[in-house]
């Protein structure tokens, strides 16, 4: 992973601690995305999760109701993150994020595709923390790294980003 720069995230520590946080600005690898947010909402999922009153890994970056534009695809992007509204993702479209990443190969993911919840092997941003390699896995963030089997949504573009982040 090659670094170009800084980008901020407001990470949670532990229960009840914000901190401005300065991360590397990773590229992405072959497969991957990295998304420049727009907007992120604020979820009660977030605000248990803060408060201690979630099971979470911190440190993390909150946030995964996500408007957010693609900022850079690594090398078969196309191929690994699946598209929702187009049959191609590229620099400058808009999207929302599902904030679940199901791995595809497990026996719910085979046969219940529609019931994401029951796969063995889901990631979510505050299941992976904010202490892996690009850290950047949370809304509130100036960027969000998007790995392999993640759904995006492209957004019309008569659709307000403030009507959008709700989806």
């Amino acid at each position: 992973m090659k670094v170009t720069n800084k980008a901020r995230a407001l990470e949670c520590t532990g229960p009840d601690q914000l901190e401005l946080v300065y991360f590397n600005k990773p590229v992405p690898a072959d497969g991957e995305a990295l998304l420049k947010i727009e907007l992120c909402g604020i979820c009660g999922s977030d605000i248990h999760g803060i408060e201690g009153k979630r099971s979470i890994k911190y440190p993390f970056i909150p946030g995964h109701e996500i408007v957010a534009k693609v900022e850079s695809l690594g090398k078969h992007a196309d191929r690994s993150i699946k598209i929702f509204g187009s049959d191609e993702l590229k620099i400058g479209d808009r999207v929302v994020i599902n904030p679940r990443t199901v791995c595809g190969k497990c026996y719910y993911c085979k046969n219940f595709p529609h019931l994401q919840e029951l796969c063995l092997n889901t990631i979510t941003s505050t299941g992976i923390g904010s202490s892996k390699s690009t850290y950047l896995f949370g809304g509130w963030a100036e960027y969000i790294y998007i790995l392999p089997n993640s759904e995006l949504i492209k957004l019309p573009d008569t659709l307000a980003s403030e009507t959008a982040v709700l989806a």
